[in-house]
């Protein structure tokens, strides 16, 4: 039984090894490309707007959403703030938004806004494929109430399916237009990892 133990916790080690060794090794390398994978919806919660026409926000607001992102690079600098030539591949996240659940998107309990345990951001993380770190960002909730939006930064080995580094932030909406207003999380957010966070990630896995 000692020996079974030994054995499952060398295992476990080992895995936690090649896990933060990837993400040095990713951050060490310049060169090395990120996968954007886009911003995922699929279990967002929608609070402070009970008008809100979630057919609509679903089919036109959230791909367009994705489009922006990618079409205007130079507001929304990925590149830039990872410090990594940047590679887009939304099929996957398309799909996927593509399935929200209607009746679950928009909430009237406040709790939801902060509801996400590491657990659910590596199930949602698990069903992207590919090779090598991949960039997802994950919207939690979304507060008109509140003009916040909680969203995640999440860095994905793609060929594990494990994440390598998930941040949570709470931004500020802003902009005329629904889309435009949600938009201004995501800016937020890549501002803070480009002014802040990445530099702290890169010294603690170095």
């Amino acid at each position: 039984m000692k020996k079974i133990l030994w054995a499952v916790c060398t295992l476990l080690l080992c895995q936690l090894a090649v896990q933060a060794q990837t993400l040095k090794t990713f951050f060490a390398d310049d060169k090395a490309t990120l996968t954007y994978l886009g911003v995922d919806f699929t279990q967002t919660r929608y609070l402070g707007e009970t008008a809100l026409n979630a057919t609509d926000f679903i089919s036109k607001v959230v791909p367009s959403y994705n489009d922006v992102v990618v079409n205007e690079v130079k507001k929304y600098d990925i590149a830039g703030a990872f410090h990594h030539p940047v590679k887009n591949e939304l099929t996957q996240v398309t799909k996927f938004n593509e399935g929200i659940s209607e009746d679950k998107l928009k909430s009237s309990d406040a709790a939801d806004f902060e509801r996400f345990k590491d657990a659910d951001i590596a199930k949602i993380a698990a069903h992207y494929k590919g090779s090598g770190i991949g960039l997802l960002f994950i919207v939690e909730a979304l507060d008109k109430g509140q003009k916040k939006g909680a969203i995640y930064a999440v860095l994905i080995d793609l060929s594990h399916k494990k994440v390598l580094l998930s941040q949570r932030y709470v931004q500020t909406g802003k902009g005329f237009t629904m889309r435009n207003y949600w938009l201004h999380v995501v800016y937020e957010t890549i501002n803070d990892i480009d002014n802040h966070d990445y530099k702290k990630w890169v010294k603690a896995n170095s």
